[in-house]
C-alpha cells in the first residue's frame, strides 16, 4: 500500500520499495511523468550501502555528519533497486529522514 507520511520538509507518498504496485501507485496518484525520479528512504548507514554503489568514504564522512536529515544523496544505485525507479542514468537519491514518524515506519521494515 500506500502511506503519506511526514518528513523532514513535507508531507509525502511513501510504500515499501519491494511492492512494485506500490510504487506505480505512488507515481498515479502524484501524477508523476513515469521519467521522474524518486528517492529511498533509509532507517540507518547500513541500508544506504544495500541500494548505493560507489560511496565514497568522504562522502560516508558527510553522510555521518548531517544524517538523519533533510538531505537527499545521489549514488548510482546497485541491483536492489527495482527497475521500476531507475532512469537512464541509473542513479538513486536516498534520503534518511529525522522526523519521527518515517522513522517509526522504517525502523519496523528490514527493506
Amino acid at each position: 500500500g500506500v502511506v503519506v507520511t511526514p518528513t523532514d520538509t513535507v508531507y509525502g507518498l511513501t510504500c515499501c520499495i519491494d511492492r512494485p504496485e506500490a510504487i506505480q501507485r505512488v507515481y498515479a496518484l502524484k501524477k508523476l511523468d513515469p521519467k521522474t525520479p524518486l528517492a529511498i528512504l533509509v532507517a540507518d548507514m547500513a541500508t544506504i550501502g544495500r541500494y548505493a554503489r560507489g560511496v565514497s568514504t568522504p562522502a560516508y564522512r558527510v553522510m555521518k555528519r548531517v544524517l538523519p536529515g533533510p538531505y537527499t544523496f545521489i549514488f548510482e544505485a546497485s541491483p536492489e533497486v527495482p527497475k521500476i525507479m531507475l532512469r537512464k542514468r541509473r542513479t538513486i537519491g536516498i534520503r534518511m529522514p529525522d522526523h519521527p514518524v518515517p522513522r517509526m515506519l522504517l525502523g519496523g521494515l528490514d527493506r
